[in-house]
């Protein structure tokens, strides 16, 4: 009997329900015979838990053990990624105060290290002395270079980040998004590889 070829290109991150049954549509693109790729996606491969952890992994070993039991003769092709990143969702009103949060720790963090910054190089001392330069003037407060100097380091960030009010004039990901994709990209590889060193001391 002829193999059926069948491509899949895996997501990296989905979101699901708890006790929700995920199917290969679900966390996957695929290609197939046109006739064939509906049954091949509505396959459930998991039902995720309703246990606490936020997060759960897919990975191909688990889409291959399963279809194989369905489907001896099919023949799978992965590309992208190993595994799929499976993130519960949780509560709105949770979400949003672990967002401010984290916001908040930020800010904090930030507004920390520009003041130490600041107090390392005398950044006061540096503005009185730009301001007698160009001006011939000793002033405690220069303020019309103290003025721009905040707004142009609010904007600095800002175009760091890559940040707009305006997203649809937004070119790439920001340092905060790669980030996010990194950290997602761990996660997801550390569940892999504890749910196989689990698998090993069972057998």
């Amino acid at each position: 009997m002829m193999e059926d070829i069948l491509l899949i290109h895996l997501k990296r991150v989905v979101k699901v329900k708890k006790g929700q049954n995920i199917t290969l549509r679900d966390i996957a693109n695929v290609q197939a015979r046109t006739s064939e790729v509906a049954k091949y996606e509505e396959v459930i491969l998991y039902k995720t838990r309703e246990a606490s952890s936020t997060s759960e992994v897919i990975d191909r070993f688990l889409i291959t053990n399963k279809l194989k039991v369905k489907f001896p003769h099919l023949h799978m092709q992965f590309f992208g990624p190993n595994e799929t990143l499976l993130k519960k969702e949780g509560k709105k009103r949770l979400t949003k105060v672990l967002f401010i949060f984290a916001w908040l720790v930020l800010f904090l963090g930030t507004t920390m290290t520009m003041m130490n910054f600041h107090f390392d190089v005398n950044m006061q001392e540096v503005h009185v002395r730009i301001h007698y330069l160009l001006t011939g003037e000793q002033v405690k407060q220069p303020l019309f270079i103290q003025i721009p100097y905040a707004l142009g380091i609010a904007v600095g960030m800002l175009l760091f980040l890559n940040e707009s009010f305006l997203h649809k004039h937004k070119k790439g990901p920001t340092p905060l998004e790669l980030e996010m994709y990194h950290y997602e990209k761990n996660v997801a590889s550390y569940l892999a590889d504890e749910r196989q060193n689990k698998q090993k001391e069972n057998k």
